[in-house]
């Protein structure tokens, strides 16, 4: 009698379940025929679409950065960013700086970035770059840009080859400099 009891127990439960999730599936008709898309995702343990991250320190605002796409890789090493990127840099919790681009990889460890394509940065009050294969390092405070800058101010435009920002040296170098600069009349 005690088996027949427990038997017929789990039977209700087992029944309760499976009607639970034909109820859920009926309000949820989608529910068994989505599925993940992992094509191209093999060294990619997270995706997140239509993003934007708020970089933080000391409970004041740093920068703020859209995208349309952000994948961690498996290792938790970098976050790619993807599609539309704009971002600022922030100073007292305004815009300093604004930085669009197409790419951007971010070494979460180290806090380098890499950005291999082009990119646009504009100053606020100040010029506008435009810029291809953008390195910064974290450790040494260095930008560094191999694939060519342009810069206009005020009228003005240069145009060199790489340039390296040292911002604890306080120094800019930039090579194979050619530009037009604008005197204004008085």
């Amino acid at each position: 009698m005690k088996r027949w009891i427990s038997t017929f127990t789990v039977l209700i439960i087992i029944a309760g379940i499976i009607w639970s999730f034909e109820y859920l599936r009926d309000m949820h008709p989608g529910a068994y025929s989505a599925k993940l898309d992992q094509s191209g995702m093999e060294n990619i343990s997270m995706r997140f679409k239509g993003i934007r991250l708020i970089g933080k320190s000391q409970g004041k605002k740093l920068w703020v950065f859209t995208a349309d796409s952000i994948d961690i890789s498996r290792d938790r090493q970098n976050a790619l960013f993807s599609g539309r990127i704009n971002g600022s840099i922030l100073k007292n919790e305004e815009p300093a700086v604004g930085i669009s681009a197409s790419e951007l990889l971010y070494g979460i460890y180290t806090r380098n970035i890499r950005i291999p394509g082009d990119a646009v940065i504009k100053v606020t009050d100040g010029p506008t770059l435009n810029a291809k294969d953008i390195s910064w390092d974290n450790a040494n405070s260095k930008l560094m840009c191999s694939g060519g800058i342009n810069a206009s101010i005020a009228g003005s435009t240069l145009h060199g080859k790489t340039m390296t920002a040292d911002l604890n040296a306080k120094t800019i170098l930039i090579t194979k400099v050619k530009g037009v600069i604008r005197i204004p009349e008085k």
